[in-house]
């Protein structure tokens, strides 16, 4: 009796440390993230790592939309693809998607060349009144919120300014 009770004890002991012993994966690196791109031939626009993940905005002839990579339980890159099929490009002059939950983030891309032109920063502010800024370097870009949030974050208004702060482009989130 004293062996069974003896073993059971062993066995949650190890168990437990054989629990507790696992490792998250570590998070993506910019090399992983150069090496996905070339191998699913990406058309990156931008790309942002954001805490343990990676968000690549794309466009192609056929699609735009975004590549959110993150590592899985084994450690295999794992891809949660969003697009927006057809004529996007030429439907909407600003093209605005992204996420609202742990890391959220805003996608922003130019269509329009007068505001492409002109564009010089892109600020977003979130639904908590937090404003976040970044430079326009090409056709787009991915602004990240200020942390990883547990619940939901959207966006209240994105706006692109010329490089005199002058407003080239204002969308309010309803």
């Amino acid at each position: 009796m004293r062996t069974i009770h003896t073993m059971t004890i062993i066995l949650v002991l190890a168990i437990i440390t054989i629990g507790c012993s696992s490792t998250r994966p570590l998070p993506l690196t910019k090399q992983e993230v150069n090496n996905y791109i070339v191998e699913q031939a990406i058309n990156e626009v931008a790309v942002e790592m954001i805490g343990e993940i990676a968000v690549i905005l794309f466009i192609d002839e056929m699609a735009t939309g975004y590549h959110l990579l993150y590592k899985d339980d084994e450690g295999v890159i794992q891809d949660q693809k969003l697009i927006a099929i057809g004529d996007s490009q030429n439907t909407f002059p600003v093209l605005l998607s992204g996420s609202a939950t742990s890391y959220p983030f805003v996608t922003v891309l130019i269509n329009d060349e007068v505001i492409l032109k002109s564009a010089s920063s892109v600020e977003v502010t979130f639904e908590d009144g937090i404003k976040v800024r970044k430079k326009m370097i090409g056709k787009g870009a991915i602004i990240p919120y200020v942390e990883k949030i547990d619940g939901h974050m959207s966006s209240s208004e994105v706006v692109i300014f010329d490089s005199e702060d002058n407003v080239l482009y204002a969308s309010l989130s309803d």
